[in-house]
């Protein structure tokens, strides 16, 4: 398992080569098994570890082992001495509270060289045949205080946090990436050891679909859960692996499931907009699995809206909130003035609101006001301005703000872009 597998190649290597060029410092990457995988350009190690190295380099990686080992588990950096003598530490590199190995820094003496050390060095070096050249090469050796080398060991510390922070997201995505890579194989293997024959056909596809959807309106989340993967998969293998009809298909096929959630009784608004939102996050998804990925979360979370609906003994409440938003987000909207509407206090009703659907009442209207300023879009008649007001937004500024933070895009790009 290799460190940049988990961080940014070429950032990690800028950050530490500024790291080093400060400090004077040589370190190298290794991984849990002791072998390098980082050496920075245009730095040598010093000629004391190179002529060692040139006489025993197995020990060097014995050594470097398992102070990766007693970093991972101190979560900290681990001062050690090398089967040679010199003092070094390890810096784990820790990602998603997992260590993917460590960087080893130092070669250099806590003091000045003196007998002591000299016999010492002896001890420690019997298989180096030209003791003499040894010593000639560690008089060479930079000499840094224990202080200076835990404020150094801390410093590196704190880079290495702050990489594999940054890089924390594409390392989550990418384990979701080959997570749906498995489950893809795993699937057409299956699918190839129950149908010999056509293990793909298109007519088992559509039936399968209409069972999933059927499931969806009838609030199935198990039966969901599991058909779905299968299904995904289908679509890949009848699109002849191609990722753009995979998308089609995709998106033609979440259409029909927000007609289902709507049946099965969740609001319109929020069906149109989540996927007008995957409408647009698409055109910018290059892998299959992440599509998969995203598609399979949105499905979840249609799901669990329709089992709070199907639990809450205040749905009509809330179906009669909706509803009255649907017809006045024109206008200035107050919570106070919903709640009158439904006989119930403001604070209550915003409670219910947000522990039924995860969203505020401000929220909600906020979503109905832009899904419904999406469908003027295509009046081109209409200016931005007019849009604004006529869908409740007190401002084109504010309009333009909300409508780019719900759909990643201003109004006048989502127009120019997308509407013919």
């Amino acid at each position: 398992m290799k460190g940049f597998e988990f961080l940014d190649e070429k950032y990690t290597r800028y950050m530490l080569e500024c790291f080093s060029n400060a400090t004077g410092l040589y370190l190298k990457g290794i991984d849990p098994e002791g072998e390098v995988f980082l050496e920075l350009e245009n730095l040598q190690e010093c000629e004391f570890c190179g002529y060692v190295r040139s006489c025993n380099g197995g020990a060097c990686t014995a050594s470097y082992q398992q102070a990766c080992q007693e970093a991972a588990k101190w979560k900290e950096p681990y001062f050690f001495r090398c089967h040679a003598g010199l003092v070094m530490w390890a810096v784990p590199i820790i990602v998603e509270e997992q260590s993917v190995g460590c960087l080893i820094c130092g070669q250099v003496l806590l003091w000045e060289i003196d007998a002591f050390f000299i016999e010492e060095l002896e001890e420690m070096n019997q298989d180096i045949e030209n003791f003499g050249l040894l010593c000639e090469k560690a008089r060479k050796l930079k000499v840094l205080s224990p202080h200076k080398s835990q404020s150094v060991a801390d410093m590196l510390q704190a880079i290495l946090n702050y990489l594999s922070k940054a890089n924390a997201g594409g390392y989550d995505e990418r384990l979701k990436t080959e997570a749906w890579r498995n489950v893809i194989l795993n699937h057409m293997d299956e699918r190839k050891n129950k149908f010999l024959e056509d293990p793909f056909d298109y007519d088992r596809h559509l039936k399968k679909e209409k069972m999933l959807l059927q499931a969806i309106r009838t609030g199935q989340r198990d039966k969901v859960s599991r058909a779905l993967p299968g299904f995904l998969t289908d679509i890949y293998v009848l699109s002849n692996y191609s990722p753009d009809r995979v998308k089609v298909r995709v998106l033609e096929f979440m259409a029909l499931v927000s007609r289902a959630i709507v049946e099965a009784g969740l609001d319109s608004h929020i069906a149109v907009m989540q996927n007008e939102k995957l409408f647009m996050e698409a055109a910018g998804i290059r892998e299959v699995e992440v599509l998969f990925d995203r598609v399979s979360t949105m499905v979840d979370e249609f799901m669990e809206d329709i089992f709070i609906l199907g639990e809450t003994s205040h749905r009509s409440v809330l179906k009669a909130v909706r509803e009255y938003i649907g017809a006045h987000y024109r206008e200035a909207l107050r919570i106070e003035d919903l709640a009158a509407e439904v006989g119930l206090s403001d604070s209550y009703l915003s409670h219910l609101f947000k522990e039924t659907f995860n969203y505020t009442v401000n929220d909600y209207i906020t979503r109905v006001r832009v899904e419904n300023s999406v469908r003027l879009m295509e009046k081109r008649e209409l200016t931005l301005r007019e849009i604004a007001a006529h869908c409740g937004f007190k401002s084109p500024g504010y309009f333009s703000k909300v409508f780019k933070k719900y759909l990643g895009v201003t109004p006048r790009e989502y127009r120019n872009r997308f509407i013919e």
